[in-house]
C-alpha cells in the first residue's frame, strides 16, 4: 500500500513512498491537499471546500473549480479512481468519501 506523507508546518512537503510529490497544476490545489489532511477526522462538505477556495466566484464556477482541482489533486498523489468504481454523472452537495 502506498504512503503518502504531507507537511505542513514551514514549507508544505508531500511525499508518496518517499519520492518528492511535485506537479500540483495549482496554488489552490495544494491549500486543498494541506486543508483536507489537517481536517482528515472531519467529512467535508464540497460547498464549503468551493466557498473557501473560491469565494469571489459564483457557486456554479466555485464548484466546477473544485471537482477539477480535486481530480488533478488525485492524479497527482496517484488516487484517481478506477473506471470501475467512477459513477458517471454523479453530484454531491455533500461530505468528500
Amino acid at each position: 500500500m502506498p504512503h503518502l506523507d504531507i507537511r505542513v508546518l514551514g514549507p508544505m512537503q508531500v511525499t508518496l513512498d518517499d519520492q518528492e510529490v511535485t506537479g500540483f497544476e495549482t496554488e489552490k490545489e495544494r491549500m486543498l491537499l494541506a486543508y483536507l489532511a489537517v481536517e482528515a477526522d472531519q467529512p467535508q462538505r464540497r460547498d464549503f471546500l468551493s466557498e473557501m477556495l473560491w469565494p469571489e466566484r459564483p457557486e456554479g464556477a466555485a464548484r466546477a473549480n473544485l471537482r477539477h482541482a480535486l481530480a488533478c489533486l488525485r492524479h497527482t498523489i496517484g488516487d484517481a479512481p478506477s473506471a470501475s468504481s467512477a459513477a458517471p454523472g454523479r453530484r454531491s452537495s455533500g461530505p468528500l468519501p
